[in-house]
């Protein structure tokens, strides 16, 4: 029967598909490796110093058999009292190096790579911070801090590779070279026996390697749900999901113990078989040794160094072989972490071209599609023009695009088409640091540390003074609130300000922003989380730390916004109706309707 010759085609196509793969595999791994050397590099006295130092551990290592041959050979046999001491003591001096040798090595070798480590945990968590704000919609939190723990000393087995196959392989050279110098029979034995101990070791090793990675996968899984709901614990009383979220965390948590209980029925056999091989050649050796012994061709001390080299030498054979498996993971490890330094990171931006903002903001036929929706349109072919010092309201119905308009201020995100102009300035001119510090933006969320109320207050300017920060926490309404509590500006919040009522925590963020001192402000719903007298307090406080600067208010509540010079209303992304309030009214148009809604017996009256 002859086989069509498109099989051999197709088969020789998966071939060179394969041969490709796995030249771009071993191109990637060396790229991952000497990205993660060049931390390394730095240090390059220290590693050599470690390497030279870990040879001198193995020739004090592989000293003690040969002692115990000479005790038992010519001193117990030979009944020499006059060796005895001195036997003992050199034993004892080389056990008590050995020991020195071996904290020497341990502080050594960890002062070594935390260095590194620390080097790379800095860099990683520094892109992280300046990564596009979009990125942390991506990835979840738990993953995040895997990255920034676990996968960052699991990296460490990268660099110490090349010191691990040097000094294996020299120690198992030097047992095999001391061994043939003992019995050459043995010799062979254990030559039969390396090979056979290092398959078994490396085929369950490569097992279980994929089964910790199904066991980190479900840890992440777990972890992230946990961050998840504790964060959100508020939401969980307030419908009563308790019990739900118990069942899924019971549930999740069994999944994790299912695969750890697997991998470590994997360990352990493991464990048994090459524990087994382990005690076969330790029998055969003894055997071959004890027959060597009762022959008279070699002592019993011979016998005894020989077995215990043999033993020892199972434990650089487990070091070489379990590299490749341990150096795969490492490099999974590794190749995530470099994943988060080569992505784009936020356009920083170059000099500032001026020192201050005058508050001068121009929309020039500006859209906007979020990252994760490129299709979807957030603000369609918006335009308008905010002269400095102009109070300027922005309101409309949720998902009308307000708030996406200080995130394009704060260059957060960047305009799908358009422009936007700061004093006449192309925005993209002016550095990220710049926009930062001299916008004063109190989003609607409330963002706070679980540290102390001053803590939280100053954290933009973390060197005002107290009366500034009085000043600040005054205008905020939040003073006398401060102060009535027992430790006062030192009290501590809580995780997310969780002592605090919504109201007292939408002050503190204001009191934040007003002790700032900024160049404009944009409120995002400022009132929303008030009542009505601390919403009129707030009103007078915007309005006094306004001036003549310029300030942007969003809303959904229309009180907020009565002192402004003009209103902007944005309705599913387009900018529909501007002008002052008044001016608004007699349009009768959205805003007139949003107006009649929140005060029903104002328009009634208007109408009758």
């Amino acid at each position: 029967m002859r086989i069509p010759q498109l099989f051999f085609v197709t088969n020789n196509k998966q071939k060179l598909q394969n041969q490709k793969a796995q030249k771009q595999k071993l191109k990637n791994t060396i790229a991952i490796v000497l990205q993660l050397f060049k931390y390394a590099l730095p240090y390059w006295s220290q590693w050599l110093g470690l390497l030279l130092l870990s040879l001198i551990m193995i020739g004090v290592s592989l000293v003690d058999p040969l002692i115990l041959r000479f005790l038992i050979d010519n001193v117990l046999i030979g009944h020499s009292y006059t060796l005895l001491g001195t036997v003992i003591i050199v034993f004892l001096f080389a056990k008590i190096l050995a020991l020195i040798l071996i904290y020497i090595y341990g502080v050594s070798y960890e002062k070594f790579f935390q260095k590194i480590l620390i080097h790379l945990r800095n860099d990683v968590f520094q892109h992280l911070e300046y990564k596009q704000i979009h990125f942390f919609k991506k990835r979840q939190v738990g993953d995040l801090l895997r990255l920034l723990t676990s996968d960052i000393n699991a990296v460490r087995q990268i660099l110490s590779v090349a010191e691990k196959v040097v000094v294996n392989t020299l120690r198992l050279s030097f047992i095999l070279i001391i061994i043939m110098t003992l019995n050459w029979s043995i010799t062979l034995l254990l030559l039969v026996v390396i090979p056979l101990y290092a398959w078994v070791q490396f085929t369950y090793i490569r097992r279980l390697r994929l089964q910790a990675k199904d066991v980190v996968a479900t840890d992440i899984k777990l972890l992230s749900f946990l961050e998840e709901r504790l964060s959100n614990i508020l939401l969980i009383k307030l419908f009563s999901k308790e019990a739900h979220e118990l069942s899924t965390e019971t549930r999740l948590a069994r999944n994790w113990v299912k695969r750890s209980i697997k991998l470590m029925s994997l360990i352990l056999l493991i464990v048994v078989l090459i524990g087994s091989i382990s005690a076969i050649t330790a029998v055969a050796v003894l055997w071959l040794g004890g027959t060597a012994v009762i022959m008279g061709s070699i002592t019993i001390g011979t016998l005894i160094a020989t077995y215990t080299y043999a033993i020892q030498m199972f434990e650089p054979v487990a070091g070489l072989v379990s590299l490749p498996s341990s150096l795969q993971e490492s490099l999974i490890s590794a190749q995530r972490i470099f994943d988060i330094l080569e992505t784009e990171a936020e356009p920083m931006g170059g000099t500032s071209p001026v020192k201050h903002l005058r508050g001068d903001i121009k929309f020039s036929h500006v859209s906007f599609a979020y990252p994760e929706n490129p299709h979807k349109l957030v603000l369609d072919n918006v335009s308008f023009h905010i002269k400095a010092g102009e109070s300027v309201g922005l309101v409309g119905d949720s998902g009308s695009g307000k708030s996406t308009i200080f995130l394009l201020l704060l260059r957060l995100y960047v305009p799908t088409k358009g422009k936007i102009f700061l004093d006449g300035i192309p925005i993209e001119k002016f550095p990220l640091s710049f926009l930062r510090k001299h916008i004063g933006i109190a989003p609607q969320t409330h963002l706070l540390f679980p540290g102390t109320i001053r803590e939280n207050i100053t954290y933009a300017a973390p060197r005002a003074s107290q009366m500034e920060i009085y000043r600040a926490t005054t205008l905020a309404g939040i003073h006398q609130k401060i102060h009535s509590l027992p430790l006062k500006y030192q009290t501590l919040i809580g995780s997310a300000g969780g002592r605090l009522s919504e109201g007292e925590k939408q002050r503190l963020s204001l009191a934040r922003v007003f002790l700032r001192s900024p160049d404009f402000f944009i409120f995002d719903e400022p009132t929303a989380a008030l009542d009505s007298k601390n919403e009129v307090l707030i009103k007078h406080a915007m309005e006094s730390v306004s001036g003549e600067q310029t300030s942007i208010i969003i809303s959904h509540r229309l009180s907020a916004i009565e002192y402004v010079d003009r209103i902007l209303v944005l309705d599913s992304g387009r900018l529909i109706e501007q002008g002052p309030h008044d001016a608004l009214m007699k349009v009768q148009g959205k805003f007139f309707a949003m107006h009649a809604q929140q005060f029903p017996r104002e328009a009634k009256s208007d109408t009758i």
